[in-house]
């Protein structure tokens, strides 16, 4: 009888436990913590070109300028007519060189700007290397108009055509 009790009691523990729901398994603990990083642009002058237009209007185009290929910086890159809204002629020029811009004419983002910065070790301040960025316009007969900071005439009011547009940074020697 004892036995039979003993035999019971060890049933019904071993259904209990098995009635038990099992903790749930908790999720693995991440070896690195790890971040979404933002992916760097290079930094552009937004330069406006005022070209001849039909009717005898003018027109007025805006657009990005890369000082480089990508975020390595190490090979600049001219925008020919065609590439980022280019025109092929232009009558005059200027540049907004108060900020660095992404390709679309907004702002540089932050992780773009760090990165750009980190490249000079953060040694360099942004509007310095601001204030050493030029623009210019080759036209097809080779001459370089550098654009300035206020809208400024090419070839006395003339149209030219246009071989490409380049930035460039006095602090880099290209």
């Amino acid at each position: 009888m004892l036995g039979l009790i003993f035999a019971i009691s060890i049933l019904s523990s071993t259904c209990l436990a098995k009635a038990v729901p099992p903790t749930p398994p908790q999720a693995p603990k991440p070896f690195l913590n790890i971040t979404t990083l933002a992916a760097c642009v290079p930094p552009s002058i937004r330069v406006t070109v005022v070209s001849p237009g039909t009717g005898g209007k003018n027109t007025n185009t805006q657009l990005s300028v890369p000082l480089f290929t990508d975020c390595t910086y190490q090979e600049t890159t001219p925008v020919t007519p065609g590439q980022n809204n280019a025109p092929s002629s232009a009558i005059s020029s200027s540049a907004d060189y108060s900020q660095f811009v992404d390709a679309n004419g907004n702002a540089l983002d932050k992780n773009s700007v760090n990165t750009f910065l980190g490249f000079f070790g953060d040694s360099v301040d942004l509007d310095v290397i601001l204030e050493l960025t030029a623009c210019a316009i080759t036209d097809t007969s080779n001459n370089v108009n550098t654009i300035q900071s206020e809208n400024e005439a090419l070839n006395n009011g003339n149209s030219v055509s246009i071989l490409n547009y380049q930035c460039i940074t006095e602090l880099i020697d290209s």
